[in-house]
């Protein structure tokens, strides 16, 4: 496992085949890119090798790091990440803009609902991951681990990506505003069972 970087780990995400088995698939929303990157340091084994590289602390809808979003920045500015916004219908990605809204210091709701729409760019972001398999910076292995995650989990419906991260870390929902809605009202991780006094 020669990914040494919370920023290979990324770009690898995004290069990976999904649910849909194409490389580079989509990944809909800052919410779900999140939980991927937190589910493969979890579930993916990257996790004790990028210690010191990424951190992920207990935030309003789960588990947050500010360097995926610092790197999604940086990647868009040097054309190598796609960052395209979308318009959705349905309030089942609504906590995306919510995250989005709070991040960029603007007014919670907006007129038009949107999300915001990840991939690598055909040109710079598919050569960069290139140069990463050469010089043996990202292993099928690597691959092979990544892939399993997004394939199993980006065509996933959110609301089940985010019931099973607060299930299995429940140490990642300190913080949740959300946790009522994912795991129904009532239920919390932490919350002792209620008993009469006599």
């Amino acid at each position: 496992m020669p990914v040494t970087s919370a920023a290979d780990l990324l770009l690898l995400l995004l290069y990976a085949k999904g649910s849909t088995g194409a490389y580079n698939e989509e990944i809909y929303g800052i919410t779900r890119l999140e939980k991927l990157m937190y589910l493969l340091l979890k579930e993916g084994g990257f996790e004790e090798i990028l210690e010191n590289d990424i951190h992920f602390e207990p935030y309003d809808f789960g588990p947050y790091s500010s360097e995926v979003y610092d790197l999604l920045e940086a990647f868009r500015e040097m054309d190598i990440v796609n960052i395209r916004t979308e318009r959705y219908d349905t309030f089942r990605e609504v906590i995306d803009e919510l995250l989005y809204r709070e991040l960029e210091d603007q007014p919670i709701i907006s007129k038009g609902r949107v999300m915001e729409v990840y991939s690598l760019t055909q040109d710079k972001g598919i050569k960069l991951i290139e140069v990463l398999k050469e010089r043996r910076r990202i292993t099928e292995e690597d691959i092979q681990i990544v892939e399993r995650i997004k394939s199993k989990y980006n065509g996933s419906n959110l609301d089940d990506l985010l019931r099973h991260v607060y299930t299995k870390y429940p140490e990642s929902t300190g913080k949740s505003k959300i946790i009522d809605k994912i795991l129904g009202l009532g239920v919390r991780p932490d919350l002792k069972p209620f008993t009469r006094e006599e």
